[in-house]
């Protein structure tokens, strides 16, 4: 792996770095990121339900309790 300079003088990366630690003390911040991230965990959440009852549609137990396909004329 090649080290490369950077090319933000050191100054500038340190006050870089102080507004990005701020930036995590600022709870709208969090509130935004958490919002989308609610969201996409309803949408997987929903999608797992869906497919659920797709499995249960398509398959069921035989007298072991093991999975096999339901036959078409069910």
């Amino acid at each position: 792996m090649v080290n490369r300079q950077s090319e933000v003088p050191c100054e500038q990366r340190e006050l870089q770095n102080s507004a990005y630690d701020l930036n995590g003390r600022v709870p709208i911040n969090w509130s935004i990121k958490a919002q989308g991230l609610a969201r996409a965990a309803a949408i997987l959440y929903a999608r797992n339900r869906d497919a659920r009852r797709l499995k249960a549609r398509v398959f069921s137990r035989d007298a072991m309790g093991l999975p096999m396909a339901r036959s078409l004329n069910q």
